[in-house]
C-alpha cells in the first residue's frame, strides 16, 4: 500500500529543510566548520505506525553521531541539497534500517521498557528487529542540529557562537517544534526525554500547550496537544541512569499515568484467543471500526490489495498482545468494511473460506519477500480447532 504518511511528512518537511538549508548557505561556514556537525535530523517512523492502533512516538534532545545516506555530516547534507539530491525521508529510511533494534543504547531502553510493561513483554523482545511494536512508533528530537555541548560535535573546529547559529536556523525553520511534528504524525502519547533535576524550559512547545498533571513527585510533567495528544515530559535518560530512576520504575509510572487517562493501547488482551461467538458487542464493534478506519485511507486501492492489506494489519495488533483470531472472526470483521459491502465484494464465511483467505494473503506476502508481515499472518489466524489456518 501507499506510504500516506510519506507524502504527508514531505509536504510539511521539505519546505523547511529547504529554509534551513539557505539559512546555513547565508552563514558562510568553512567546510571544516560544517562537517563538524553530524547530519539534520528530520523525525522518523516505524512501517506500521500509521495503521496502528496506537501511535506512540519517542522524543529526545538530539541524535548522537547521527549520519544518513549522503554521509555523516551537515556538509554531506548540504552537497546533497544544492545537488537537488536532498530528501527529508532519509531520517526515516536510516531508522527503519539500523534503529533501535541495534543500537540498543540506554536512551532506547527506557521507552523500550515502558512499551514492554503496556504490552505484556520484555524490554529484550521489543528491541527486536521487525517487533511489531518497534515498527509502530515515530522519532522525534528536540534540536534537529545537534547542540555544541554533543560528543557528536568537533568542538575544535566550530565556535559555540556559530553552533547557536545553527541551532537558531533549525528552530526559525520549524524543524525543531513540536506541533509540526503532532499535526503530521497525531501521535496517542509522545515519551518526551529531555529534562535534568532542576529542569529546562519546554523547548519549541506549542503556544497553547496544556500543562495537565505534574506526577511522580515531579519526575514526568503531562502536558495535551491540541487537546488531544499526550505528551510526558520526563528527565533525559542520562540524569535517569545515574541512579535517579529504574527503567521499571518509569515504566511503572507511564503505565499508571496512561491507565488513569484510559488510553486505549491494543485492541486485544495479551495471549487471548477471539472468537466472535464469544466477543462482547462492543469487542465487536472495536474491531470493526478499527478495520472501516484503516481502509478509509485507500479509497483507491482494489479490494483484493486493500483486503490482505486489512489482513496485516490485524494480524500486526494481534501479534502486539500475542493473541490469535479465528479466520471466521477475522472475515465476518473483513466483511463490514463499508468499500466491499458496496461493492457487494464479501468473503465467504463458510467451511474452508476462511482459511483459504488467509492462505491467499500468506501466500501473498511470502512470495513478495515480506516476511515479518507473513509471519504475523501465519501466528495470528486459526481454524475453529486452533489449528493454524495458513497450513
Amino acid at each position: 500500500m501507499v506510504d500516506r504518511l510519506a507524502e504527508q511528512v514531505k509536504k510539511a518537511y521539505a519546505n523547511k529543510a529547504s529554509v534551513f538549508f539557505e539559512k546555513v548557505k547565508e552563514m558562510n561556514l568553512t567546510d571544516k566548520e560544517l562537517i563538524a556537525i553530524p547530519s539534520l535530523f528530520i523525525p522518523g517512523w516505524g512501517e506500521d505506525y500509521d495503521s496502528s492502533c496506537f501511535k506512540v512516538a519517542i522524543a529526545g534532545k538530539e541524535t548522537l553521531y547521527w549520519g544518513n545516506e549522503y554521509g555523516d555530516s551537515l556538509k554531506c547534507d548540504l552537497t546533497a541539497y544544492e545537488k537537488g539530491k536532498y530528501d527529508v525521508l532519509t531520517s526515516c529510511r536510516g531508522f527503519r534500517e539500523t534503529g533501535p533494534a541495534q543500537w540498543r543504547n540506554t536512551f532506547w531502553q527506557y521507552p523500550a521498557t515502558a512499551l514492554a510493561k503496556l504490552f505484556g513483554t520484555t524490554r529484550d523482545e521489543v528491541l527486536t528487529q521487525g517487533n511489531p511494536l518497534l515498527r509502530s512508533i515515530a522519532w522525534f528530537n528536540g534540536h534537529a542540529i545537534e547542540t555544541y555541548a554533543s560528543d557528536g560535535v568537533d568542538k575544535a573546529a566550530i565556535s559555540p557562537e556559530k553552533m547557536s547559529a545553527l541551532q537558531k536556523a533549525a528552530d526559525e525553520s520549524g524543524l525543531s517544534d513540536f506541533e509540526t511534528f503532532a499535526k503530521v504524525f497525531r501521535p496517542n502519547v509522545i515519551f518526551y526525554f529531555y529534562r535534568n533535576q532542576s529542569g529546562i524550559p519546554e523547548r519549541n512547545f506549542p503556544a497553547d500547550i496544556e500543562l495537565v498533571q505534574h506526577w511522580g513527585s515531579g519526575i514526568i510533567d503531562e502536558y495535551r496537544i491540541d487537546g488531544q495528544t499526550i505528551l510526558l515530559h520526563c528527565p533525559h535518560t542520562t540524569y535517569l541512569t545515574h541512579g535517579n530512576l529504574k527503567q521499571s520504575e518509569l515504566a511503572d509510572l507511564i503505565h499508571d499515568i496512561l491507565k488513569a487517562r484510559n488510553v486505549q493501547i491494543a485492541l486485544c488482551d495479551k495471549d487471548d484467543a477471539i472468537d466472535f461467538y464469544r466477543m462482547s458487542a462492543v469487542e465487536w464493534s472495536t474491531w470493526v471500526e478499527f478495520v472501516r478506519g484503516e481502509a478509509l485511507k485507500y479509497p483507491d486501492s482494489d479490494n483484493m490489495s486493500l483486503s490482505r492489506h486489512l489482513m496485516v494489519v490485524v494480524a500486526r495488533e494481534l501479534a502486539k498482545r500475542k493473541a490469535t483470531m479465528n479466520a471466521q472472526t477475522l472475515v465476518l470483521i473483513l466483511n463490514e468494511v463499508d468499500k466491499f459491502r458496496q461493492g457487494n465484494w464479501q468473503y465467504s464465511t463458510e467451511r474452508r473460506g476462511p482459511c483459504s483467505s488467509v492462505r491467499g494473503a500468506w501466500n501473498a506476502y511470502t512470495n513478495s519477500g515480506k516476511n515479518a508481515e507473513a509471519k504475523w499472518i501465519a501466528e495470528a489466524f486459526t481454524k475453529l480447532n486452533g489449528d493454524f489456518a495458513w497450513k
